[in-house]
């Protein structure tokens, strides 16, 4: 899936229209990004995984189980590593392989976490995270009000789907939107969080860790209002 980016953007602004998706181009849209969690390597050596998590700080997102996954699939991929082949979905039977490496080597320490199945951390570096479910809105309204506007641009263009949130989040990352420059991947995923959750302009699509634009599916911004009218009485 690829969205659109710096001057993308204007030229997608000029064919808006009246012409709306086929049905047939939403589907493939859809099916595109079902597959968004790809192979990563079944057991990461230690120098892999200690570059996965540094990387992963540098951004601002913690090392969790998720986020290690597809970050060490990025670094096998841009390092052209077969592994990068490998099922995705073994990396979860490997926990034991990271928590024996750690012991070893102590290289990095692992921790336990109900949420996330686990939290890797480097010595001598603090997990100085953003805290990517906070409810604090500290950001400008133009930040807001460009994301409804490329929201509405991509929508239009490439249907309703927007992939998983870390997807979409690189994505804004490289967008070229003046208001999402400088931001870290951890600050983007913060925003996506509050887009979901208290702006509605985006909505997570039951079952999955799919996004979509709730314009385009009704019912899906409407749990969310619910429960927040039931948090208020």
């Amino acid at each position: 899936m690829r969205w659109p980016i710096g001057p993308e953007i204007g030229a997608l602004k000029a064919k808006r229209g009246p012409e709306k998706r086929s049905r047939e181009g939403q589907a493939g849209a859809e099916d595109a990004a079902r597959q968004t969690w790809k192979p990563v390597p079944t057991r990461p050596r230690v120098d892999d995984v200690v570059a996965a998590v540094g990387s992963l700080l540098d951004d601002g997102l913690a090392p969790t189980r998720g986020y290690l996954a597809v970050r060490l699939l990025e670094l096998a991929a841009a390092a052209q590593d077969p592994s990068a082949e490998r099922s995705r979905s073994t990396l979860a039977v490997e926990a034991e392989h990271l928590q024996r490496l750690s012991e070893s080597t102590k290289a990095f320490q692992f921790i336990d976490d109900a949420d996330h199945g686990f939290i890797l951390k480097l010595p001598r570096r603090e997990l100085d995270c953003v805290d990517e479910r906070a409810d604090e809105d500290t950001y400008p309204e133009a930040l807001w009000s460009e994301l409804a506007e490329y929201l509405g641009i991509f929508s239009e263009d490439a249907g309703r789907m927007l992939g998983t949130r870390y997807e979409f989040a690189k994505a804004l990352s490289t967008s070229g939107l003046p208001s999402f420059v400088g931001l870290s991947l951890g600050q983007l995923c913060h925003v996506l969080h509050l887009a979901i959750t208290s702006k509605y302009l985006i909505a997570v699509l039951p079952g999955s860790d799919l996004l979509a634009v709730p314009r385009y599916v009704p019912e899906l911004c409407e749990e969310p209002r619910r429960s927040e009218k039931g948090r208020s009485r």
